[in-house]
């Protein structure tokens, strides 16, 4: 917890010099919910909180966003957070006094500079940080930053690499630092506690059931059964594959064949006539299917 801390701490004196860009593209959107067990002002002092004292954290964030170094124990992923919020709750839902400075910072004009940061652990990453900060309207530097750290439960997944927490329930600790500064000086709120559960939604843009970053076809036909040339419906259910491909997908990938020989050919292409096989082959249809799909594809070649 102290390291977390201290690292968003740090975050505020050596935010990366890395902007948010309108190119990049939100990946993931994660819900972090927990106790919150401290929460202090560095002016109004520290919070008496209750047992029902609670904290949502939502971060928006591009798992694709390339690191900026080579220290496997310590990556950093600047212009990878896109928005970050934390909603501080007292008992009964009533929102925490902060005075003024915000807990989020969609305040923030222009381009942020931001940061995701990992620790990890040999192959393992076991806490990560996210952090924000620019300024708002009236010149003042806002900074926004949250940390998860492993305790008990595994938080992220194995390996090294960009930290994106692992959904369901959790036990991690959690920490989160926001600051206001002016030439006036600044002010700073601290809150800590427990993560309890953790949503992660990631982005499925053509709704296919399958992430857009783990989606090898980012704009599937998702028709309700395999149709060819509009009007030959095979009848069977246009299933969706592991990678995010309908089995439409995988019939309009296939390349019409060209013939050199005198006689022109007529009919499905060879790729298209190994589509059925290949769908039976992943378990996406049985052999049923397989002759429908053969027969509503000869039909269709033959107009």
């Amino acid at each position: 917890m102290r390291n977390l801390l201290s690292a968003l701490v740090l975050g505020t004196v050596l935010a990366t010099s890395s902007a948010v860009s309108s190119a990049q593209s939100l990946t993931d959107t994660i819900t972090v919910e927990g106790e919150l067990t401290y929460a202090e002002h560095s002016f109004l002092g520290g919070a008496a909180l209750t047992e029902n004292a609670h904290f949502i954290a939502t971060l928006e964030v591009n798992r694709f966003a390339p690191a900026s170094n080579f220290d496997p124990t310590q990556l950093e992923f600047p212009a990878s957070v896109l928005s970050l919020e934390v909603m501080l709750f007292e008992d009964q839902g009533i929102a925490l006094d902060t005075g003024a400075v915000p807990t989020n910072c969609e305040v923030i004009v222009g381009a942020p500079q931001t940061m995701s940061k990992a620790f990890a652990d040999g192959a393992q990453t076991f806490a990560a940080v996210y952090r924000m900060q620019g300024g708002d309207m009236n010149g003042r530097t806002q900074f926004c930053g949250v940390g998860i750290e492993q305790m008990m439960m595994q938080l992220f997944a194995a390996g090294i690499g960009f930290p994106v927490p692992l959904a369901g329930a959790s036990d991690a600790d959690f920490t989160a630092t926001f600051e206001v500064a002016s030439e006036r000086g600044s002010q700073m709120v601290w809150a800590a506690g427990i993560a309890r559960n953790i949503t992660v939604e990631s982005l499925d843009s053509d709704q296919d059931g399958v992430a857009d970053w783990d989606d090898n076809c980012a704009s599937s036909d998702l028709s309700e059964t395999v149709i060819f040339a509009d009007d030959h419906d095979s009848g069977v259910t246009n299933q969706t594959d592991a990678n995010g491909c309908t089995i439409m997908d995988h019939y309009a990938a296939c390349e019409t064949e060209q013939t050199t020989s005198f006689l022109s050919y007529q009919g499905p292409s060879y790729c298209e006539s190994q589509v059925a096989y290949q769908m039976y082959g992943m378990q996406l249809i049985n052999y049923t299917e397989v002759r429908q799909l053969r027969t509503a594809l000869m039909a269709a070649s033959r107009d």
